[in-house]
Parts: C-alpha cells; sequence; structure tokens
C-alpha cells in the first residue's frame, strides 16, 4: 500500500500524490511586532502559508520553529512596511535560525512574500524565493537581473536607485554618492543628435566634454575653453577667473569685455574681505564694505560719494555714512520729502480730568532751574543724541494741550474779575 500512488480526481496517478484538479492551501495568521521577532511559533498551528499582520514600521524576522526536514512554509507580508530576513540570527536558537543564501540580512518590500525549506542536513531554514524583494528585482516590472557572461542586464523600463531611500527613484539612474570611473572616457549617449556628454581623459592636452557637438574643451594648463564659438567662456580653475566673450586679460574674477563696449568685472580687494562690481567707462561701483555690509555708490572702492551702505543681516540702510547706530535709516545730509508719517502715541492725556497741571508759580521756578520746559529734552542732549521727531512732536503737543489749559483758566480768573468790578461799581 505505501508503494503504490495516490490519485484524487484521476485513476491513473503518475506520482505519490497526483491531483487532477484545483488545489487550496489554506493559510493561517501570525501578528508580529515592530523591530526584532525570534523565533516566530510556527508549530501550534501548522499550514503551509502565513500571512504576516501587525506591525507600523520596519521590522525584522530572525527564526522560526517547526523545522522538520522537508516542510516548506511560505510567509506573505500583508503589511505596509519592509520585511527584514535575518541571516542566521544570534537571537534565535540554533535550529530555528535562518540562512538567507546570500550571508546577508534579506530585505522585502511590503506586500511581498518568501518561501522557506527546513533541512535536516544542516537543520536551518533556507530560504528558497521570494516575490517583490527589495534588493534583487526592480526596474517597474516583473524582470530580473540576467547574467550575460561577465555582464548583467535588466529589461524592465523603470528606473534604478542606487543607495537611495524610498520612494522610488524618479530618473533612470539615481545615485545617493559619489560616481567614480577608471576608464579613459565616460560616454551617455555621446555622438547622437539631440544630447550625449563624453568625457575623455586619454592625456591631458585633448581633455574634453562633447555634448551634442558643443565642445568644451582645455586650452592648455591652467585654462578650460566652453564652446569656442560663437561665444567664448574661459574658465581659469587655479586663478579662479571666469571671462565672457574673449580669451585673453584674464586679470578679473568675472568680465565681459564685450558687453555693448563697456566692462563688467568682478574682483577681490585682498587682503581684505571686500569685493566689487565695477563698470568702465562708467564709475559705478558696488563692493562689500566688511563681512556684514554692502555699500552702493559712485568711484572707486577707497574713493565712493554719494553712498548707501546696507546691512543685510539687520536690516539698517545708510546714506553718505557708515555710522548707523541702532538706526535702520541713517542720512548724513538733508532730505526733501512732500510727506513725512511717524507713528506715535499721542498726548491727549493731558486733558483727562485726573491729569495734574503745575501751577503757574511752580512752572517758574522750574524753568529758572533748568532753563527749559518740564518732560522737553534739554539743548545739549539734543545736540549729542539727535532729535527723535515723534516722541519731540508729542512731547510739544503736550505743551500746546497744558498752555491751551492755562488760557482757559485764566480767562475763567478775568472773567470773575470783570464781574466783581463791575458789581463794585455799582
Amino acid at each position: 500500500c505505501f508503494a503504490q500512488n495516490v490519485g484524487i480526481g484521476t485513476t491513473s496517478p503518475q506520482a505519490k500524490l497526483d491531483i487532477n484538479g484545483d488545489l487550496i492551501i489554506r493559510n493561517a495568521n501570525i501578528t508580529l511586532a515592530n523591530g526584532a521577532n525570534e523565533n516566530i511559533d510556527i508549530t501550534t498551528s501548522k499550514y503551509s502559508h502565513y500571512t504576516i499582520s501587525g506591525p507600523t514600521t520596519v521590522f525584522e524576522i530572525g527564526g522560526l520553529t517547526g523545522g522538520t526536514d522537508g516542510r516548506i512554509i511560505t510567509l506573505y507580508n500583508s503589511s505596509a512596511f519592509l520585511m527584514v530576513i535575518k541571516h542566521l540570527s544570534s537571537g534565535s536558537a540554533a535550529a530555528n535560525k535562518i540562512h538567507t543564501g546570500t550571508g546577508l540580512d534579506f530585505t522585502l518590500s511590503s506586500y511581498s512574500s518568501a518561501s522557506f525549506r527546513y533541512f535536516s542536513l544542516d537543520n536551518l531554514w533556507h530560504m528558497l524565493s521570494s516575490h517583490n524583494q527589495f534588493i534583487t528585482g526592480g526596474g517597474g516590472g516583473s524582470n530580473y537581473w540576467t547574467a550575460i557572461g561577465n555582464d548583467i542586464q535588466n529589461n524592465n523600463t523603470g528606473n534604478v536607485g542606487i543607495g537611495a531611500t524610498l520612494p522610488s527613484p524618479l530618473y533612470k539612474l539615481k545615485v545617493k554618492g559619489n560616481v567614480y570611473t577608471e576608464g579613459p572616457s565616460l560616454a551617455l549617449n555621446a555622438g547622437i543628435s539631440g544630447g550625449g556628454i563624453e568625457v575623455t581623459s586619454s592625456d591631458l592636452v585633448n581633455q574634453f566634454i562633447r555634448m551634442d557637438g558643443k565642445s568644451i574643451q582645455s586650452m592648455g594648463s591652467p585654462s578650460i575653453l566652453f564652446n569656442a564659438t560663437p561665444t567664448p567662456i574661459i574658465l581659469n580653475p587655479l586663478g579662479g577667473n571666469v571671462q565672457i566673450g574673449s580669451s585673453s586679460n584674464l586679470n578679473t574674477k568675472l568680465s565681459f569685455p564685450n558687453l555693448l563696449g563697456s566692462k563688467v568685472s568682478l574682483w577681490s580687494n585682498s587682503p581684505t574681505a571686500e569685493f566689487g562690481l565695477g563698470i568702465q567707462p562708467g564709475t559705478l561701483q558696488f563692493y562689500t564694505a566688511g563681512a556684514d555690509r554692502m555699500a552702493f555708490g559712485w568711484g572707486t572702492s577707497s574713493a565712493m560719494t554719494e553712498t548707501m551702505i546696507f546691512y543685510p543681516f539687520t536690516g539698517q540702510l545708510g546714506i553718505g555714512t557708515y555710522n548707523q547706530g541702532s538706526y535702520k535709516l541713517a542720512v548724513n545730509g538733508s532730505i526733501h520729502s512732500t510727506e513725512v508719517v511717524v507713528e506715535t502715541g499721542w498726548a491727549d492725556y493731558v486733558f483727562e480730568p485726573n491729569y495734574k497741571l503745575k501751577p503757574l508759580s511752580e512752572l517758574e521756578t522750574y524753568i529758572r532751574l533748568h532753563k527749559h520746559l518740564p518732560n522737553i529734552l534739554p539743548a545739549k542732549e539734543i545736540e549729542s543724541n539727535g532729535l527723535k521727531l515723534g516722541d519731540m512732536q508729542k512731547r510739544i503737543m503736550e505743551k500746546v494741550e497744558e498752555l491751551t489749559l492755562y488760557i482757559i483758566e485764566q480767562d475763567k480768573r478775568i472773567k470773575l474779575l470783570e464781574k466783581k468790578l463791575t458789581q463794585d461799581a455799582q
């Protein structure tokens, strides 16, 4: 009986078990935690297929129980997170460990599956195959890398990421890190109309980059010529100079010798940190006046007139002066304007019932001692620190309103006196 074949749906079985019809293998659910999961129990409920749920981030599988020679199981990751199969994890018992076949941990994407078979030869689970693996499939399709001699290729139409993190790369090749070639040249669609870069470094004299017919070639150390016609760009890497429109006079950091008959240059006034932008034969200049400010004006950097100094970090502006102090705008000279609006408080508190108006006799004493009105700055302080327009206007209005109250009070006294005189005359 044990030597015979068993047939289901057929009277002539050709194998130990021959099924003529559908085959359904039920699965069980396994709930795992985030992080490491060691010695996962697949002994209590023995199935061939298990669906994994529970993780809310990347999780690891280090080992499986129930290892019996020849037993095959499949694990399906139903979570939206990466599943890492640990190679010979130290956290699992020896008989429960998994051999990935690569000698390294194996990472699978979400909604992927992996099959394992147990071998009594070494008492290990061995990974047989996987679907939607994170590190070997790709290209956006179902094809994997194919070995052709010493080469590999992939016919998928998607993108490739090297060292790039999820989500998937947006370009045909995305590399997170440096790219280096030891060969004499690097060709990217070179020589084909519409694009391409070709870098040749067989010798130091004939180095060049060709971009769809537009040449970038060395002129000999230390200069490089970009696109010789119709407008050359000369780069001097050692001197840090760039010149557009000419192949001579590399004596400035950036120059445009043929720009409307004038010359624009960017230079450094060593050994200071200043630099400038000058237009000749005109005399318009721009340069830094220090690490925290920029100057605009006419003349050279050492003798500029009508100068404006801008402080980018503090938002301050000086016109005709370097002395900003704590002011947002400092002007050394007159200002002409049709209107000036100053946002400030006002002095209407003088008309409040609880405002104490000094008697005229007390006011006279104060003036005799201090030589100025109360709450009005003395002349020496204004001469030293200047006049705050909004504050002074408020103080002056306070005095005007106090004067008005004095006049009203004097008017009342005059009327009382006139009334008394009239009564005495009668």
